[in-house]
């Protein structure tokens, strides 16, 4: 897999296991990384709606690797990957996954925000509940004997020995773990690696009573199943193990009209979820801000003739050289990202990659100053997972087509042979997030040549005026 030259025209998708509804959406599979602060299940509805067809089916990759390697293999019809949030920065793993593959183009982009909320095990609740009402036992009945809403929450919260966080958990709701301890409630860490959701659900189930007996029957009389429960009494005792999660992984299994307070956000709710949330506002949460792409295979749109025969004729972009012929070939996406805007506030951003480090690569500010002579705002990220070539990505912002033919010029220098930055362009998508305003300056085609003329005036008076001094002398 050859990762140093510029993205080949993409092959569309053969229709296999996918395809398009009447409404032009993607159906089939839907790829997502489901680890980034929880906010991947929602990306993946999120991206579902506005990209492609309620139908489609979503599931989960463990990373960006995995998810658009799903993809370009046909294992799945659309993907759903972060690429940045406003603590951790840009998703370099991301970035490199768009680097070694080809085939996918760039719909759009979908964000989402998290928090943190503590949750219980709905399994260790629903055993406590059993201890206390063991006669007969309908599981939606005698939970329902608990209290609700805040009074349900502080009757929980009072029970929990252990806490449970993740690394990210605990660097964002430091405040709110430090009055757990306060309480007496013993703060743990995950083990690198490990799904909170998961782990916590584990350490939940292995505490049940091993003893307990349930069984259920047919009451003739009644023409309904009975369920009868027997278990110790010791069981209603037992502490309970929370969790930090991020409330979309808390939710998950939960309706959308579910339990809400009167400032419509989620409350407590039994039996919908594998966790009750019994606190949904931590002292101190930072929400996190995360930004996730959607793709799908296909795309290498080319230009059009018509196009292309005008934007050579006004001379902006030399096609007919081959160190641009690929963007050529891409400068389609380009416009077509254009016209998926939603409006004219949104822009249009591309991701451009290079190479900073190898034999003969010369000093990537330049092409930083050619950025800024050409007024295009970018972001520079560094992939330093790399050493060897040690690529930089440069995300650029367009604002109007116009700016289109300022990019040919940049990814034309970017292009020449004594460089050696290798250019690949991973894609260009419409963002409703402007980028910072980079510094810029104006550049005027004119100047050079004004200074040039200027500079051989001068130098043809001054050899006249040297010649009529050693004449006269």
């Amino acid at each position: 897999m050859q990762q140093e030259d510029f993205v080949e025209d993409f092959n569309p998708m053969d229709g296999s296991d996918g395809g398009r509804s009447s409404t032009g959406k993607k159906t089939g599979l839907i790829a997502f990384q489901s680890e980034e602060h929880g906010l991947g299940i929602k990306a993946a509805e999120n991206a579902t709606k506005k990209y492609f067809n309620d139908s489609a089916r979503r599931s989960p990759r463990a990373t960006s690797n995995d998810t658009v390697s799903a993809l370009i293999g046909k294992h799945a019809d659309s993907a759903v990957v972060p690429i940045e949030n406003d603590i951790g920065g840009y998703n370099k793993k991301t970035l490199m996954s768009l680097m070694d593959f080809r085939g996918y183009e760039i719909c759009g982009e979908v964000g989402g925000a998290d928090e943190y909320v503590l949750a219980v095990p709905y399994a260790q609740v629903m055993e406590m509940a059993e201890s206390a009402f063991t006669s007969s036992f309908d599981g939606k009945l005698s939970v329902g004997n608990l209290p609700r809403d805040m009074q349900a929450q502080e009757s929980l919260r009072r029970r929990i020995g252990r806490v449970y966080a993740s690394a990210d958990a605990q660097n964002r709701c430091q405040s709110a773990l430090d009055g757990m301890r306060a309480e007496g409630m013993k703060v743990e860490s995950i083990p690198n690696g490990g799904d909170p959701y998961r782990f916590v659900m584990q350490a939940a189930m292995d505490s049940l009573d091993a003893d307990r007996l349930i069984e259920t029957r047919h009451d003739d009389f009644t023409n309904q199943n009975v369920r009868v429960s027997r278990l110790r009494g010791v069981n209603y005792t037992k502490s309970l193990s929370a969790v930090l999660l991020p409330r979309d992984q808390a939710s998950l299994g939960l309706p959308k009209s579910g339990a809400v307070g009167d400032d419509n956000r989620p409350r407590v709710s039994f039996g919908e979820s594998d966790y009750i949330i019994i606190d949904d506002r931590l002292e101190g949460d930072q929400t996190i801000q995360t930004r996730f792409l959607a793709l799908q295979r296909g795309g290498g749109q080319k230009i059009s003739p018509l196009r292309l025969i005008a934007y050579t004729l006004f001379g902006w972009t030399p096609y007919w050289r081959p160190e641009v012929a690929e963007y050529t070939k891409r400068s389609g996406p380009l416009h077509s990202a254009f016209d998926n805007r939603k409006s004219d506030k949104e822009t249009v951003r591309v991701l451009l990659k290079v190479n900073s480090r190898g034999r003969g690569v010369t000093d990537t500010s330049a092409l930083a100053r050619r950025l800024a002579s050409a007024q295009l705002n970018y972001t520079p990220i560094t992939i330093d997972d790399r050493p060897e070539t040690l690529p930089m990505v440069y995300e650029i912002e367009l604002k109007t087509p116009k700016q289109i033919g300022r990019f040919g010029d940049v990814l034309e220098f970017a292009a020449r042979g004594h460089h050696n930055w290798k250019p690949q362009m991973l894609g260009a998508y419409p963002s409703s997030t402007p980028l910072p305003s980079a510094a810029t300056h104006v550049h005027n085609p004119y100047i050079r040549p004004i200074y040039l003329a200027l500079g051989t005036g001068l130098f043809i008076a001054l050899t006249i005026i040297l010649f009529q001094t050693l004449l006269g002398g």
